[in-house]
């Protein structure tokens, strides 16, 4: 679970550091489809595989401590979700960053 902790932190995502809007969109159209597809790969990989931890630990431990094994599955099928909803959002600005970079040069 470390590994996926380090995986998710470190993928190329938002810069948090940034002022602009419009400095985002455009350092994530920069990116290129290559990077937002290996974005997008290891974010889906990594929420599919806290759903297995999040099974993992449901059977392993359902048997020693019902509640304790439904918390530590529910919380990690939480974070499942939230990594790959944070995947889907960020094809989806990935995607806009293109059309805005498009746009801006159409003008």
């Amino acid at each position: 679970m470390v590994l996926l902790v380090i995986i998710t932190t470190s993928i190329s995502g938002y810069d948090t550091s940034v002022e602009s809007f419009e400095g985002e969109l455009l350092r994530l159209a920069d990116l290129g489809p290559a990077a937002d597809n290996g974005n997008a790969f290891f974010r889906i990989a990594t929420g599919v595989a806290l759903i297995g931890a999040a099974a993992g630990f449901y059977v392993s431990l359902r048997e020693r401590s019902p509640m304790l094994a439904t918390v530590a599955a529910f919380g990690l099928m939480a974070a499942a979700v939230l990594e790959l909803v944070a995947s889907g959002l960020q094809m989806v600005f990935a995607q806009l960053a293109n059309e805005y970079v498009d746009a801006s040069s159409a003008d």
